[in-house]
């Protein structure tokens, strides 16, 4: 007889900083798509939320397909870059060791401790209404985001201008700094 293993239960639960700042509830869908996220256990999502003086200031969620079709846009350079950037991280390996709060406490490039910053951004990797990564959930602070944004091709940076247009009505430069986002926006 065959047993069926469920991972149900098996990793946290979303924590309420993740939750929709409108709703106060986890987002229930992806912004590309729509697909229902809350239903669709078996596809991961991401969130991610800006926050400037601790209020969230811009939040989504975009399903793993839609974030993949992204990702494929981005160059190749601008890949290597990011990925370089994130190696240089001061967090250490123990980071994912650590328990969802602890590690959106810090810098993970960093390490400044979160209640040294002014802006930041969160991002967590779900299914459902559970966490399903170890490294994530993570925070970068803006000043980090700057860094790696400068390290962006224009084909890149063209990219995610046009993700925020098309859904938040411009690029973040028309209400918010346009480079804190392009690290982990996506």
């Amino acid at each position: 007889m065959e047993e069926s293993f469920s991972f149900e239960g098996a990793f946290p639960k979303i924590p309420e900083e993740f939750h929709c700042f409108e709703t106060g509830k986890p987002f229930d869908h992806c912004i590309e798509c729509s697909l229902p996220l809350i239903d669709a256990t078996e596809s991961p999502y991401i969130i991610t939320r800006a926050l400037q003086n601790s209020e969230p200031i811009l939040e989504w969620a975009i399903c793993g397909d839609c974030s993949e079709r992204f990702r494929e846009e981005i160059s190749e350079e601008s890949q290597e870059a990011i990925a370089s950037f994130m190696a240089t991280a001061k967090t250490g390996p123990d980071h994912i060791l650590r328990s969802p709060t602890e590690k959106t406490s810090y810098c993970y490039i960093c390490a400044t401790p979160r209640e040294q910053l002014v802006g930041y951004n969160i991002q967590a990797i779900c299914s459902g209404e559970e966490l399903i990564s170890m490294q994530a959930p993570l925070l970068v602070c803006h000043s980090c985001e700057e860094q790696a944004a400068e390290l962006l091709s224009k084909a890149t940076k063209d990219h995610y201008d046009r993700f925020f247009e098309q859904h938040f009505g411009g690029p973040p430069g028309s209400a918010v700094d346009p480079e804190i986002w392009k690290l982990l926006s996506i």
